[in-house]
């Protein structure tokens, strides 16, 4: 889930700086104010109760925002870069360090990760909600902008994505699965991205004549044409979630989600062939912090609409309830206790290699 990490002396020169900019607040000054709770490298508990204090001034104007003290902030300013990956794959860091170790950070481990020694760049996290529904100048899934944009793991969830209906065939799966990874992978990573794909086998169509293990094969073989190219290991984990299963109605939607953005398809993500387009649809990539700059004006609270990052979050733990059943593959649990049927059992593969889903290791699902 996202949560912003940074100094106490940046979170304070961010608020006083623009205590007095009335309405032109900077990106940055709108999301920490957004933040329930921001992790510090230093704090004591209740500080911000002391009029000499300047987290007292902060709170006085933001009083939902809560903090807390981080050890790992030090950690990873002291040179264990990696752990943003382990601590939060989804988290914001602005760290004591120079510009360009704060740059390599970002670059090589797909978080956003700034210098305290800078002035905070404008933040994507408020870009405009951006929407596709055709080709343009060649281009299909290539037409997102988020090439710039840090990430270290990707989620592609349409139960259906391996369906064909009446004019197409499960190679126009291969080749959106392609141009998905092709166009929101990183050019270049540090560590090793994490790729899932999830959706359900038992709507292929036997026209098609392939079972779960050959689309896994498949895929491999399409990502490690792709690691080749960029020169960095990727994880590729596929699960198929059947029918029956437990939360099986939350696979209906389709999206595909990285640490900071997700895209949504209301019909199919298999949504292309070549820059034909396979469904009259349109494909909608969304920020997490767009509604900051949304004017509401609703009659009651209960009408105000979830913002991005409630979304982003709900739809993360939709995704975790199903990796967390999909682990007792075969077995009766509290998430499969039906004795009148046979346990569900998912099908689940490695780089291409089955192996049971007990071994799922994405690192915002696990």
């Amino acid at each position: 889930m996202f949560r912003v990490y940074m100094t106490k002396d940046k979170l304070v020169d961010v608020f006083i700086d623009e205590s007095d900019a009335l309405d032109n607040h900077s990106n940055w000054f709108k999301v920490l104010s957004a933040q329930p709770e921001i992790s510090l490298d230093e704090y004591e508990e209740g500080e911000e109760e002391n009029m000499d204090n300047p987290l007292f001034v902060i709170r006085k104007n933001n009083a939902n925002l809560h903090f807390a003290q981080d050890d790992a902030i030090n950690e990873i300013t002291n040179g264990d870069y990696e752990q943003v990956l382990e601590h939060n794959p989804c988290g914001a860091y602005i760290l004591d360090v120079s510009p360009e170790v704060a740059k390599s950070i970002q670059d090589g481990y797909g978080v956003i990760c700034e210098s305290t020694s800078s002035q905070l760049k404008e933040t994507f996290l408020i870009t405009p909600d951006f929407p596709i529904d055709r080709a343009k100048n060649g281009k299909t899934w290539e037409r997102f902008p988020v090439k710039k944009v840090p990430s270290n793991t990707l989620i592609i969830q349409d139960r259906f994505f391996c369906r064909s209906d009446r004019g197409e065939s499960i190679q126009d799966t291969y080749d959106n699965f392609e141009k998905i990874i092709r166009a929101l992978l990183p050019m270049s990573f540090s560590s090793t991205y994490h790729l899932i794909v999830i959706f359900d086998d038992t709507r292929i169509e036997a026209r098609d004549s392939v079972m779960f293990n050959d689309i896994a094969e498949r895929f491999n073989d399409l990502k490690n044409l792709l690691e080749n190219e960029r020169g960095y290991s990727i994880l590729l984990e596929v699960l198929s979630v059947p029918d029956h299963s437990y939360n099986y109605d939350l696979t209906h939607n389709r999206r595909i989600l990285s640490n900071y953005y997700w895209i949504e398809a209301p019909h199919k993500l298999k949504a292309f062939r070549g820059v034909t387009n396979l469904s009259n649809q349109t494909l909608t990539c969304k920020f997490l912090y767009m509604t900051l700059n949304m004017p509401f004006n609703f009659l009651n609270e209960e009408e105000i609409p979830d913002s991005h990052e409630e979304n982003h979050d709900k739809w993360i733990n939709d995704f975790k309830g199903l990796v967390v059943a999909s682990r007792f593959s075969g077995q009766y649990s509290p998430y499969n206790s039906n004795r009148r049927f046979p346990p569900v059992v998912y099908d689940f593969s490695v780089n291409g290699m089955p192996e049971p889903p007990s071994k799922i290791k994405n690192r915002i699902l696990s």
